[in-house]
């Protein structure tokens, strides 16, 4: 009968361990850890900036210092490195739908075409921008309410599309690319 303590203190202790390992091997084996290491693997270092799919398996990590990047596809395991200058542009797929896409040295621009109003909600809650469907901005969901722009407002970016130029963006291209070679990536 004296055995019972040690017992029931070493049961509880193997009980506490356990849980710990089981802890420790979830956290291991969650997708972002798995594409985190995938990632950190091929950059060397772990990634400066990372976006993830969840859910998909798939990943993309940026290592600033060493002016790379890398695509990862099932949760780590394939990954292809490429160098930033490499990059011709990027597109942003929303439920398999192109909803904005940029190339190299061009300007910044709205956004052409985002689909139905419920895609357009969606896109808004995900990245924090307004909608372009002015219907959809008059009848913003709650949650959404702060991204609400005013007829000044919208007259202003109105003014401001009007008068940009883009062939002078266009023509100082070389020196805004040394400009951000130099200063932002420190090459």
């Amino acid at each position: 009968m004296n055995q019972f303590g040690p017992f029931v203190t070493l049961l509880g202790l193997a009980a506490v361990a356990l849980t710990g390992l089981g802890a420790l091997a979830s956290r291991w084996n969650k997708e972002e850890q798995r594409l985190r290491r995938g990632l950190r693997k091929v950059l060397g270092e772990d990634p400066h900036a990372l976006i993830i799919a969840p859910g998909r398996g798939r990943g993309a990590g940026f290592n600033f210092t060493s002016n790379t990047m890398a695509v990862a596809w099932d949760v780590g395991g394939w990954c292809l490195v490429y160098r930033i200058d490499e990059l011709m542009g990027a597109e942003l797929l929303i439920d398999g739908q192109v909803v904005a896409r940029v190339w190299r040295g061009e300007a910044r621009r709205a956004l052409e075409s985002m689909g139905d109003a419920e895609k357009q909600v969606a896109f808004c809650r995900l990245t924090g921008y307004p909608p372009t469907n002015m219907e959809l901005m008059k009848n913003l969901p709650p949650d959404l309410k702060k991204l609400e722009l005013s007829e000044a407002e919208l007259e202003g970016f109105g003014n401001l599309a009007k008068r940009f130029d883009y062939m002078a963006q266009f023509a100082y291209r070389d020196r805004n690319r040394e400009r951000w070679n130099k200063e932002v990536l420190g090459s």
